[in-house]
């Protein structure tokens, strides 16, 4: 079997007083292809985007609702 390294990012989205935001969508794009992968966070703001390839730079995004 071969072997693939793939990247991820994990993190917490949080609002100005340090509360988590749930349901937020996280996007990150490669800025060369303009490929996203997107996510939802969960109930304690936490979200994980995987299986990315490496060696590419990447800009991450956040929508929630009520949120600019």
């Amino acid at each position: 079997y071969g072997q693939r390294i793939l990247g991820e990012f994990t993190g917490v989205v949080r609002d100005g007083s340090e509360g988590a935001i749930a349901n937020a969508m996280v996007t990150a794009t490669d800025e060369a292809t303009q490929r996203k992968w997107s996510t939802t966070t969960n109930t304690e703001g936490v979200y994980r985007l995987g299986s990315l390839p490496p060696g590419t730079r990447y800009s991450l995004a956040v929508e929630a609702s009520g949120f600019k």
